[in-house]
């Protein structure tokens, strides 16, 4: 009965972020000169203009710079989504940062990203290896309501084997359970 209740909360949801979905004229793509001088030869493979290929890659696609994804004050800035024990619901506080990420790959239709899906040590490997691809699922399902092709996104499951904290306590535990949005050649 709470599954079924589950999936009609999901779909009443799904529903509402499609019908808010934004479109691709939402997103006002910003001149080099716009992203300000700060960190433009922070990136790796710099060019003689100081923009990294990255950056170079999305001017000439008429979006933002690698440097404006790496921007702090940015949501494009925040790549990962995290998760409660044992959930693949994508919380409250995600959904602004999950919908910008969308609105920028809506914009970039040549743009490739992976969902890199990952769990805490808790449970067994098959379980945790579906658990992280349920995550990462949820993410691309989010952005593909919003206007991101299937087709611009790579999921990817790495269970319990790509922890970032090491202790074996609550507060490590939950900064494993995430989804990574990974973008080529972003810092």
């Amino acid at each position: 009965m709470m599954r079924i209740y589950r999936v009609a909360i999901a779909a009443a949801f799904a529903a509402l972020l499609a019908a808010c979905a934004p479109t691709a004229q939402t997103v006002q793509p910003t001149t080099g000169a716009e992203s300000g001088a700060a960190g433009a030869g922070s990136a790796s493979g710099t060019n003689a203009q100081g923009q990294s290929g990255q950056a170079s890659a999305l001017q000439n696609q008429g979006g933002l710079t690698a440097d404006q994804l790496n921007n702090p004050n940015s949501p494009l800035s925040k790549r990962t989504i995290y998760f409660a024990f044992d959930s693949s619901e994508i919380g409250q506080q995600y959904l602004t940062i999950i919908s910008a990420h969308a609105k920028y790959l809506a914009a970039h239709p040549n743009l490739h990203i992976k969902l890199e899906g990952n769990t805490d040590e808790r449970g067994s490997r098959a379980y945790n290896m579906a658990l992280g691809e349920r995550r990462a699922q949820a993410v691309a399902k989010l952005l593909e309501l919003q206007g991101v092709s299937a087709q611009q996104l790579s999921v990817i499951s790495y269970g319990e084997d790509n922890p970032v904290c090491l202790q074996h306590d609550e507060a490590c535990w939950s900064k494993n359970r995430r989804v990574n949005i990974v973008y080529p050649n972003a810092q």
